[in-house]
């Protein structure tokens, strides 16, 4: 008996130690309104890299347990900026999340919230009353929406199943789908045994109507000129008529950047010290081609047939030129 009250005491005394490990607080808009739904991610303070994610509940409260020495975190929110908080504490208190404005067509004007609602592990986003809408591409909208992060994931790790209209899809088919089309999204943490096995969780997307004959086409081009100069051009061509739909995308990135490495190394022997420096410049140019390919063909409102093929050509080339003085004379290798 004695031996069963002290295990109890023990789990009682780890409970409340693990409990008070736990990074808490309260999340609120400028009028101090408790504010549901605001995603809060861990963050590597290295390269900022998501560890683990939690949404605040109804109160705007949220508990997130440290990792390591990280203790870096992000909210962020529909229609608001970015908040990043370094944790000294525990208990970090009031986060207050400011609005942003968002600029169409060349009229700021204040951003219309979605109407977000939360049931039990669903969380649905009207899009088609909202700023939403006007983003430009469902990919856009994803990065936006509760619960997922800017990468497609979902915030408390894991691939979602994307599911258009009732068919399951792909990210690259989303990315070719204009905002506007799109009437409510959610996101469902606890799918049913359809999509349970495969993935942890599934975003429903539902068009305001079922998408017609289309063809559509976006040429884009960036460029980033500095010690790792960049050019990347992307092609993507969208058609669809009547129960058939076809999607190209191709790009082309060509990347040629330099790195430079320094040592020094000092060896000291009984008659002598050599001091020796190397200085090796690495030199890569690369050409890549990436393709995807998708065909859809929807045989009744049961069933579909579909084909997706997923190409990648590079080819890079390295030259290490090294320089190296030892004891003041010079040695180049090429």
């Amino acid at each position: 008996m004695k031996k069963n009250i002290s295990l109890i005491i023990i789990y009682l005394l780890v409970c409340v130690q693990l409990h008070a490990q736990l990074i808490k607080g309260k999340v609120v808009d400028e009028h101090n309104v408790p504010m549901p739904l605001v995603s809060v991610a861990l963050l590597s303070e290295g390269d900022s890299t998501l560890i683990k994610g939690v949404v605040t509940d109804k109160d705007g409260v949220f508990n997130i347990e440290p990792h390591n020495h990280s203790n870096l975190l992000r909210f962020s929110f529909i229609g608001y900026q970015n908040f990043y908080k370094t944790c000294t504490e525990n208990d970090i208190g009031i986060i207050k999340m400011k609005e942003i404005s968002t600029e169409l067509s060349g009229v700021t004007v204040k951003a219309k919230r979605p109407t977000i609602k939360m049931n039990l592990d669903k969380v649905t986003v009207d899009i088609s009353n909202s700023y939403l809408q006007h983003l430009g591409k469902v990919t856009d909208i994803l990065k936006r929406i509760p619960g997922l992060t800017s990468n497609f994931q979902l915030l408390e790790g894991g691939s979602p199943t994307f599911v258009l209209n009732g068919k399951v899809t792909t990210v690259q088919e989303l990315a070719a789908i204009p905002s506007s089309e799109i009437k409510r999204i959610i996101v469902d943490s606890s799918p049913s045994a359809e999509y349970s096995a495969s993935n942890k969780g599934v975003v429903y997307i539902t068009t305001k109507t079922l998408l017609s004959n289309t063809l559509s086409s976006e040429l884009s081009n960036a460029s980033v000129f500095a010690r790792h100069y960049m050019d990347m051009v992307d092609l993507t061509i969208n058609e669809r008529y009547k129960k058939v739909s076809n999607l190209l995308t191709v790009g082309y990135s060509y990347i040629k950047s330099t790195q430079i490495d320094n040592t020094t190394e000092t060896v000291y022997l009984p008659q002598q010290t050599i001091e020796s420096a190397k200085e090796r410049r690495t030199h890569s140019k690369g050409n890549i081609l990436n393709c995807f390919y998708s065909m859809d063909w929807d045989i009744n409102k049961r069933q579909s047939m579909g084909f997706q093929y997923t190409g990648n050509v590079s080819r890079t080339n390295e030259h290490e030129p090294t320089l190296q003085t030892m004891n003041g004379s010079e040695m180049a290798f090429s």
